[in-house]
């Protein structure tokens, strides 16, 4: 009745893909935080920019952080840290 509560480990091109989706994030904030500079009165409210910006930069983070972390300690399918069931015991 044990399960197998094992993580999948996702193909290595997801992580690559995760990790420029997170640096785009993080210069969509940046580009958005360098907007506020800018006194044109057209554009969204200061508050909606500092708030889509803050996130931006969190969930760019989150992603760059946690894909980078699975990319350099291989663990992803047919990482370093992959191990077929044949392999366990």
């Amino acid at each position: 009745m044990a399960k197998n509560k094992k993580k999948t480990l996702v193909p290595k091109s997801t992580l690559v893909i995760r990790l420029i989706a997170g640096g785009y994030l993080i210069y969509l904030a940046y580009e958005l935080f360098m907007g506020l500079r800018a006194k044109t009165p057209d554009g969204a409210p200061m508050g909606v920019s500092i708030g889509a910006a803050v996130i931006f930069a969190i969930c760019g983070l989150i992603l760059v952080f946690f894909s980078g972390r699975d990319f350099l300690k291989g663990n992803f399918q047919g990482g370093i840290m992959d191990v077929s069931e044949g392999e366990e015991k």
